[in-house]
């Protein structure tokens, strides 16, 4: 998949090795603190180590969460690419069905989660296959990541509660306290979700047959 290699190589990996990036940050800084001049007093090599490791320790800190916000936003762009070549998808199978204004509203403007129900009228029970929950969860964490919190932060500590770095389980106790900081996802994490999307289009039936429901007729 061309966008997973991609996003690898020229975004994720990049973080590979911010803990070597902090002790070379730390060591360039002791080296510049014991180069510079100083006048009177003899200056406290205690102080000064302390504040060059904190200020080693807020480096590393900075690119942690720099990570975690570029794994985020790459994983809701696969998302993203993956729900509008879905929508693209279910376009051109329906509009022999229906018409425009109701591609628009129901496909388009439609909820990423409701369409799996058209896909129960083709005859395809998609939510039973194993690569729905993931797909489901990854939905929930973009919707976290772009709005906070709100409905889906809600459904994702009752229902995937692990994606929740400060929780990592269901707790009563929890919910009432919910925070979208919470929210964090690993490298293994992207790739669960990649091959979740690779598994959806391999999983789909050749030939999708949809069932009119008899209460609705063709507009």
């Amino acid at each position: 998949m061309f966008f997973v290699r991609e996003a690898k190589n020229r975004l994720l990996n990049q973080f590979d090795d911010i803990e070597g990036e902090a002790d070379r940050y730390q060591d360039e800084a002791w080296q510049s603190a014991m180069s510079a001049p100083y006048y009177g007093d003899e200056p406290d090599i205690g102080s000064i180590a302390q504040a060059v490791t904190d200020d080693a320790a807020g480096h590393y800190m900075l690119l942690d969460d720099m990570r975690k916000q570029v794994r985020l936003s790459t994983v809701a762009a696969m998302f993203h690419q993956w729900d509008k070549e879905l929508r693209d998808y279910l376009e051109n199978e329906l509009r022999h069905y229906f018409n425009g204004g109701w591609i628009k509203k129901h496909i388009w403007n439609g909820k990423t989660i409701d369409l799996f129900d058209l896909f129960e009228q083709f005859g395809w029970t998609v939510r039973s296959q194993p690569f729905y929950p993931l797909i489901d969860a990854c939905n929930l964490i973009v919707n976290v990541y772009k709005h906070g919190k709100g409905a889906a932060l809600t459904r994702l500590h009752n229902d995937y509660p692990h994606y929740l770095s400060k929780l990592g389980m269901k707790s009563w106790t929890a919910k009432h306290f919910l925070d979208h900081k919470w929210l964090e996802i690993t490298d293994a994490d992207f790739d669960n979700f990649a091959q979740a999307f690779e598994a959806f289009w391999r999983a789909m039936p050749e030939r999708l047959v949809y069932h009119l429901p008899e209460e609705t007729a063709p507009v």
